[in-house]
Parts: structure tokens; sequence; C-alpha cells
């Protein structure tokens, strides 16, 4: 990957996060536990916490990698997201000393987490599909 594609990744996936950190943590707040509505004036934390936890993507940025080196870096680069996620939250006071909230943060992160990644996966996979294509035509021609 691309230092410039990677960055457009980031802000892609910088935004996805947001908002879908915005929605579940809302309806957790709506059916659960009401006295963790996020106020008005906690809202920058949303996207700070986006942003910080898309800079792993920089693992990426290299242009050729085996199939171990890049099981080695998708492992990096979960360990090192959710350490700056949990880091954050925990700054932030989001994560108390209470088990189960940590628990129930971690769940919301891990659906975040593997919703950006198969959000990836589909655009590389299009991505690829659209390359073929247009190597075929090429060939055929």
């Amino acid at each position: 990957m691309k230092l410039r594609d990677a960055l457009k990744f980031m802000f892609i996936v910088a935004c996805i996060a947001t908002v879908f950190q915005t929605v579940f943590i809302s309806i957790f707040a709506w059916f659960w536990d009401t006295n963790s509505i996020v106020n008005a004036h906690n809202l920058y934390q949303l996207p700070l916490i986006g942003v910080l936890s898309t800079l792993p993507t920089l693992i990426f940025v290299r242009s050729k990698t085996g199939q171990i080196e890049w099981i080695v870096r998708q492992i990096l680069h979960f360990i090192l997201t959710a350490s700056i996620v949990f880091t954050a939250l925990i700054r932030f006071g989001w994560i108390y000393a209470q088990t189960q909230n940590a628990l129930k943060v971690f769940l919301v992160f891990l659906f975040v987490y593997v919703t950006a990644s198969v959000i990836g996966a589909i655009r590389g996979r299009k991505l690829a599909d659209k390359l073929n294509e247009r190597i075929n035509a090429s060939h055929d021609s």
C-alpha cells in the first residue's frame, strides 16, 4: 500500500469509525446504561479516537509483503489499535474500574474493528476486480 492510499483509507476509516462509535454508544446508552450518554462537551472525543485509531494503518505502507509478514502486521495492527483506543478511553474516563463496563466497551470496539476491516476488504476486492477486468480487456484486444 502506498502512503497516499493509506492516508485516504485512514480518512475513510476514521469517518466510518466515528459514525459507528456514535451510533453504538447511543444505542448502548439508550438500552442499557443511561449514565453513559456522552455529554455535548465531550463530543470531540469520538472523532479524536476515530483519527487516533487509524494511525496503525501506517504499518501497511510497504511495497511487497509475504504471507507471514502480512499476518504479523495484522496482529500488530490489532494490538496497536486496541491499545490506542483503550488508552484514550481510559484517559477520557469512559472505562472505569468496573470489569463489566470494560467488557462492553471492548465488544463495541471489536464490532467497529471487524466492521472497518470488512469494509476495507470489500473495497480491496472491488478494486482487484476492476483491475482484473482492465487487464483481461487489454489482453483480449
